[in-house]
């Protein structure tokens, strides 16, 4: 959280598996050996389907995804649940929240 005039600032900062960006013009390739995120909370829907998927930055997309649900809503509705059923829960994340949920946070999934 901010401090001072920034107190309503949230930052989202987590380098532990980060990678440098090499190049903009080149993606990098899918493939497997990744690192897992060892927390299914927060993983992408990709790597719940593939064991040590290379994760893209798509991936890292949609776990921002879901930390911004995190902090719209206090909790994630997967929480203490198996793998499985955390990844049908995020297939139909429009199912789980509340009706006034601008659609804009949609259109982010």
């Amino acid at each position: 959280m901010g401090f001072g005039p920034r107190v309503n600032q949230v930052h989202i900062v987590e380098f532990r598996l980060a990678k440098w960006y090499r190049n903009p013009q080149l993606h990098e390739a899918y493939g497997e050996n990744g690192i897992s995120a060892h927390s299914i909370d927060y993983m992408s829907i990709r790597a719940h389907e593939v064991e040590d998927v290379k994760q893209s930055r798509r991936d890292d997309l949609e776990s921002l995804g879901y930390v911004f649900f995190y902090l719209l809503f206090g909790s994630l509705p997967w929480d203490n649940k198996e793998d499985d059923e955390t990844k049908k829960m995020k297939q139909s994340i429009e199912k789980l929240c509340p009706n006034d949920v601008p659609v804009e946070f949609f259109a982010f999934f």
